[in-house]
């Protein structure tokens, strides 16, 4: 578990099993970053080696920006978490191809795959997850390929007991680890699980913990996703609009708001600049998809703008901005 919480770790036992993943460098001192850069080229992405929520995830272009996003990484001494944080940087090759992560159930060292979910992120510079869509829509042969990569990582991590989430894009040369982490999924994913397929990850993972049997068998076969509400521009919220009428909505399962009137808030940079989330459920991932579109599409955000020489927001007008 402790190396599974280390990033840098997890590449180095990975590289160790020859299994494919970004080319990486673990990065400790500014005077080590370019010879780092040179290993892993450009475009790189620069990520502590142990936070979660994309936080202070970002792709770099040259190497000027990743200089100084490695220096503020390394300047962290708490993580988001409240935990004293590594100071160190890692350093991965821009796999730019589609992203999944492989949600596994593990019992006595035989490793169970749940199911996959579909992950879209934002654009470039940052990576924040914006919509999951569980499960995945893929053809046989992609589907086996992503599990099996899932499912050597943990064997080679040591992983026996316990849920797990596997992020994995999928390439043109097929299946490359991003990230493994050693417990349930964040965004909703376990909820997914359960709208979808009716198997309650977290009441198994307290069965697995106690010693009791874990029953990860499906009762219903159907989709289930989450989007999130993200600011595109920075000011004052003063307050989320539409959300009772997307509540309303068939097929929608959810809507929160986490989003408070007075918050300032930003274009996202990690998850917790998500300012609410809309879950619905289908028959497919393209019913599930149509729901989550029309409901962002009621969903708005009224802003005030900030004005920078007071720290002071100035609305926009009555009726305020829309998202």
């Amino acid at each position: 578990m402790r190396r599974c919480r280390d990033k840098g770790q997890v590449r180095v036992a990975l590289q160790a099993a020859g299994m494919p993943q970004p080319r990486f460098a673990v990065v400790r001192t500014e005077e080590d970053l370019d010879e780092a850069l040179t290993r892993v080229g450009l475009p790189c992405v620069a990520k502590p080696v142990d936070d979660s929520g994309s936080q202070l995830v970002r792709w770099c272009g040259t190497r000027d920006e990743a200089r100084e996003h490695a220096a503020l990484v390394m300047a962290v001494r708490t993580n988001v978490r409240g935990q004293p944080a590594a100071g160190a940087v890692l350093l991965e090759e821009f796999l730019d191809a589609p992203e999944y992560s492989v949600e596994l159930f593990s019992v006595d060292g035989v490793h169970h795959c749940v199911g996959i979910t579909r992950k879209t992120v934002t654009g470039i510079p940052y990576f924040v997850e914006t919509r999951h869509v569980y499960p995945a829509p893929l053809g046989e042969a992609a589907e086996a390929a992503l599990r099996k990569a899932a499912s050597d990582a943990l064997d080679v991590l040591g992983v026996r007991l316990g849920p797990t989430h596997v992020e994995i894009r999928l390439t043109s040369q097929g299946p490359a680890l991003i990230e493994l982490n050693p417990r349930l999924a964040g965004g909703m994913i376990p909820e997914l699980v359960r709208l979808a397929h009716g198997v309650d990850l977290l009441g198994q993972q307290l069965h697995a913990a106690l010693g009791h049997d874990v029953d990860l068998q499906p009762t219903r076969a159907g989709s289930a996703g989450v989007a999130f509400l993200l600011p595109q521009r920075s000011g004052v919220l003063r307050r989320v609009t539409g959300a009772e009428d997307a509540t309303r909505l068939e097929r929608v399962a959810r809507v929160t708001v986490t989003g408070r009137p007075g918050k300032e808030v930003r274009p996202a940079r990690d998850a917790y600049d998500r300012l609410g989330s809309v879950i619905a459920q289908g028959c497919g991932t393209a019913e599930v998809d149509a729901v989550l579109d029309k409901a962002l599409g009621i969903l708005g955000l009224e802003l005030e703008d900030l004005v920078p020489s007071s720290g002071l927001a100035r609305r926009d007008g009555e009726e305020g901005t829309r998202r």
